[in-house]
């Protein structure tokens, strides 16, 4: 329903003095019905202009009190559009009741989501990925469907949000939603960081997060060994679709790039460098750089999926289908491991640091923007670890 609204400014006159200063008084008119308060600012009558509801003049005296005049009419023009959000009513006197009491702001929780996640969108490729701004996306929209669910709401004051609310999405996400537990730390984690925002905001006084702990469960991170991947290279299909699945997973796995960093991959993203083909590519989900050297194999897949007619590199089917065609090629070649497509990148990271590479290395060939990312990877393995210490004993002299 629509709903007229309409914020004014007068003095209240109590004499007649024209340079004698009068208190100005804010008036909230919503559909006829109206609440009125004193703004605590006072203006002479000779210098007060009733047609723009402002003092008159530049003095610095002036300037001031216009502005303070703009913040408050500015500040219930959004409490207004906040209760109004979501076609809900309101009244005058309940916006004059959250203006004054400053102490408990009234704002909802999705539509600052809203504002967060656009100034997110905004960012994309200056130092934000549009990956991230899909999470935060998702991780609103568990929250909406929590709300329906739960306490069949469309929205929720932030300043009503406490550590029952949180412990209960938590369990939502895990059951209603069917999340498993690190995916649900995740968006614990992003719903966080919305909370923590509105706190310094300061449109909460406490963090209802405060006694709440978000942990990660260790995952293994399958790979192939060195073993298994020359099973799969050497393996011949004579179907097209499995022979093309295997060399996307191959070229993966000798540059650790991504299901969407292949399928992005382009023409324009190989150069030449001491005399050898290297690529060089922003991921889609950090949008960091990964710099690569091509070995021989990555270059003779390039060769052989050559296309005049495209600029990408390769014709890269859906993930789904991808890891579903992945599921027969282990059958065929006996791998007993759960093979998806992301293995490939857990094995060139296996290979480079079980032959020594450094992990400074390891992290700028996989494009992470933290060292200790890479450090995730530096535990699939104990190869490296026994050479090392192979090397450490012959050494020693004693």
């Amino acid at each position: 329903m629509r709903q007229t609204f309409s914020v004014v400014f007068f003095l209240k006159r109590r004499h007649k003095i024209e340079d004698k200063p009068q208190t100005i008084v804010a008036r909230i008119t919503v559909n006829g019905e109206s609440s009125e308060f004193s703004t605590h600012l006072k203006c002479c009558i000779k210098d007060w202009k009733s047609n723009i509801q402002q003092a008159k003049g530049q003095r610095l005296a002036t300037l001031t009190l216009n502005s303070s005049l703009h913040d408050i009419r500015a500040r219930i023009n959004y409490i207004f559009h906040q209760q109004t959000l979501h076609e809900e009513s309101t009244s005058p006197q309940v916006i004059k009741e959250i203006y004054l009491d400053k102490s408990r702001t009234k704002h909802h929780l999705l539509p600052f989501f809203d504002i967060h996640n656009e100034n997110v969108k905004k960012q994309i490729g200056k130092g934000r990925s549009k990956a991230t701004y899909q999470k935060y996306e998702v991780t609103k929209k568990h929250l909406k469907n929590y709300l329906q669910e739960n306490f069949s709401l469309n929205d929720i004051l932030i300043c009503k949000i406490d550590h029952k609310f949180i412990w209960e999405f938590e369990i939502y996400l895990k059951t209603i939603a069917n999340c498993g537990h690190n995916t649900t730390a995740k968006f614990m984690q992003f719903f966080k960081r919305i909370i923590r925002l509105a706190l310094h905001n300061h449109y909460i006084k406490e963090d209802p997060f405060l006694n709440y702990e978000i942990k990660l469960q260790d995952v293994h991170r399958e790979y192939l060994t060195v073993e298994e991947l020359k099973i799969v290279i050497n393996k011949g299909f004579k179907i097209h679709r499995l022979d093309l699945i295997r060399d996307l997973f191959i070229f993966a796995s000798f540059t650790g790039l991504a299901y969407s960093d292949l399928k992005n991959l382009q023409k324009k993203h190989l150069y030449v460098f001491n005399g050898e083909l290297w690529l060089r590519i922003n991921r889609v989900k950090t949008d960091q750089p990964s710099t690569i050297k091509l070995f021989d194999i990555p270059k003779r897949l390039i060769e052989k999926y050559d296309n005049t007619n495209s600029d990408y590199i390769f014709l890269v089917p859906s993930n789904q289908k991808v890891n579903a065609y992945l599921k027969e090629i282990a059958d065929l070649c006996g791998i007993e491991k759960n093979l998806t497509f992301h293995c490939a990148r857990h094995s060139a990271a296996s290979l480079a640091l079980s032959n020594g590479m450094p992990i400074e290395s390891v992290a700028k060939m996989l494009g992470h923007k933290n060292i200790r990312t890479t450090q995730l990877y530096a535990k699939i393995t104990d190869i490296k670890l026994a050479q090392d210490m192979d090397e450490l004993e012959m050494k020693l002299d004693f």
